[in-house]
């Protein structure tokens, strides 16, 4: 355990974020004392690696003793963050996704009532865009259907100019939030150093604003489906009620 211990502090990447009053010079000394005593061998992280293209939809099924299902679509974007337009996803999956006024919120949870939650987990780094929803077991085909029709609609242009703005607005309060804690700043600055940038969260915010409807057909005509995952509850009513 010590061994890996000293490997972590001589030969892994580190990251210091701050955010207070002291000086940086001041704050400097102090961390560089801190490793003074260990002989840094850092020789640079390596790249993630991304797949971009769908060789072969894959389907998993498992199922598990509760009552209600919980069904996964992965798509891959073709595109990771740090590349041109990658922030158009950012606009793309708040208006898909990610909103109280979201295609898959109005329509699969709330229009069609076949989910519980149904909402969008981005992954930038790895080109990934993971749709998770909760439904009944019952549901499973008419959900998974919906969902990619509600992408299907995007990716023809089928939503309007009022959906097009909510989903701005929501996405910058979402931007402007991020000021209101140290950690949530630190996620951000994080997230964009591994991908090799160091933008402010604001300029990116004023960037997307200006990115069209054009814009988001045209990266949603890149995405594809890759894996449907689905845990196959096996109760029926109350029976996990019972058991307990």
């Amino acid at each position: 355990l010590y061994d890996a211990y000293t490997d972590l502090l001589s030969n892994s990447m580190i990251e210091i974020f701050y955010i207070g009053s002291d000086l940086k010079d001041k704050l400097c000394s102090k961390i560089y004392a801190m490793f003074k005593t260990f002989h840094r061998n850092y020789s640079g992280m390596t790249k993630s690696i991304v797949k971009r293209t769908v060789d072969e939809k894959k389907e998993i099924i498992e199922k598990s003793p509760v009552t209600q299902g919980k069904l996964s679509l992965g798509f891959r974007l073709q595109n990771v963050l740090g590349e041109p337009m990658h922030e158009v996803f950012s606009l793309l999956y708040e208006m898909y996704g990610n909103s109280p006024v979201s295609k898959l919120f109005m329509n699969v949870r709330e229009k069609l009532s076949l989910c519980y939650y149904c909402r969008v987990i981005p992954e930038g780094l790895k080109g990934i865009m993971i749709v998770t929803s909760g439904i009944e077991v019952d549901n499973r085909q008419k959900a998974q259907e919906e969902i990619l029709y509600q992408l299907e609609c995007i990716k023809r242009g089928d939503f309007t100019d009022e959906e097009l703005e909510l989903a701005k607005k929501s996405l910058k309060n979402a931007y402007n939030e991020l000021k209101d804690t140290p950690s949530s700043l630190e996620g951000w600055y994080l997230t964009r150093r591994l991908a090799g940038l160091s933008d402010d969260p604001m300029d990116v915010c004023d960037m997307i604003m200006k990115y069209t409807r054009d814009d988001i057909i045209n990266f949603a005509r890149m995405i594809e489906l890759d894996t449907v995952y689905f845990l196959e509850g096996t109760l029926k009513g109350d029976e996990d009620n019972e058991d307990e």
